[in-house]
């Protein structure tokens, strides 16, 4: 198991615009600069997925785990030290619809050392059926459905300061996707997804921001990389983005484990931040975003930290995963060795 580096590199990011739009993107080469110290040190709960732990099917729709993993110190039960941990709500893997056939959440042997112990999602086909009302067509094509597994990390007291390392392995079978016209219009990947105030649970407020595995554009074999968006929701307007960053210069690396960082402080743009870096392996850390913009609803008088939000994902259109199926590939990625702090 990798053992995380407490002291992190921050970067001067992102220089804005002076325009007055409210959308703002930037296409740069983060900085590293000197290390800092600030990150919350208060470990709650950390995981390798090895003996120990265990799955227990909680609903047709979720899953819960349990156990404790002796491979890492504690904390390291999933019900004593993070379940019942104040700070934490309601932790569980949901689909949302569809069976185990469709898609699921597991604990298998890790694709590049059999002798290790991740967690898989796997999504086979398309497992949500979208109303009518909300179904679209781009380029010919339908988007009637989309496909989900997610951790949720819901109802949350005080999470104002949260710091997570997780590890990731995107397959190689991501290339067929890199190497097609798709992900294109209407297309989306999201990795991680934050609430402060989340649309499902309150009409106030709320806003949402996250990773997503983009590409540059639709062209055939324009690659993969990481792309974050902040963005308000209400329900007269829908959604409205308050600021999009694309660091085209780091890729995404596939068919290779990775480390990410990410470090979450609760604020408005110029005291909100957001830090998010990736170590592969065998490399050196790249700090791909380092943020101060709005983590919370700009408009929000008493926000009152991460509520809701989804710390491992995989969510993606019908046409994302009817594409990989139709070059012979499987939409899956992996994960290991989660950690989470708290200030």
């Amino acid at each position: 198991m990798k053992q995380l580096l407490y002291l992190l590199a921050i970067c001067l990011l992102l220089i804005n615009s002076t325009s007055c739009k409210k959308n703002d993107t930037t296409t740069t080469t983060p900085i590293v600069t000197t290390p800092t110290s600030t990150f919350p040190s208060n470990l709650i709960f950390n995981t390798g997925f090895e003996a120990g732990t265990y799955m227990v099917s909680t609903s047709s729709q979720t899953a819960e785990f349990r156990g404790t993993d002796a491979s890492v110190p504690a904390p390291n039960n999933w019900v004593s030290d993070f379940v019942n941990n104040p700070s934490i709500g309601l932790f569980r893997i949901y689909y949302e619809q569809g069976d185990s056939s469709q898609r699921l959440c597991s604990i298998v042997a890790d694709p590049v050392n059999p002798s290790n112990k991740v967690m898989n999602y796997k999504i086979n086909v398309p497992n949500i059926d979208l109303p009518l009302k909300d179904q679209y067509t781009v380029n010919g094509i339908l988007f009637n459905k989309k496909a989900r597994i997610q951790a949720d990390l819901y109802g949350n007291i005080g999470l104002k300061e949260v710091y997570q390392s997780i590890r990731l392995f995107i397959p190689t079978d991501f290339n067929k996707l890199v190497n097609s016209p798709y992900p294109g219009n209407g297309d989306w990947i999201t990795l991680f997804e934050f609430w402060n105030n989340a649309s499902f649970v309150t009409p106030n407020y709320d806003f949402r921001f996250g990773i997503t595995l983009s590409k540059v554009s639709s062209a055939v074999g324009s690659p993969f990389y990481f792309k974050t968006e902040g963005q308000t929701y209400d329900t007269a307007t829908g959604y409205k983005t308050v600021w999009t960053k694309q660091n085209t210069a780091f890729l995404a690396p596939i068919g290779k484990w990775m480390t990410i960082d990410y470090y979450i402080k609760e604020g408005n743009k110029g005291t909100g931040r957001f830090y998010f870096a990736v170590t592969p392996d065998g490399g050196s850390k790249t700090v791909v975003y380092d943020l101060n913009e709005a983590t919370c609803h700009p408009d929000d008088p008493n926000p009152d930290g991460l509520t809701e939000f989804n710390p491992i994902k995989l969510y993606g259109s019908n046409n994302i995963v009817n594409q990989m199926n139709a070059r012979g590939g499987k939409f899956q990625v992996y994960w290991d060795d989660f950690k989470i702090w708290k200030r």
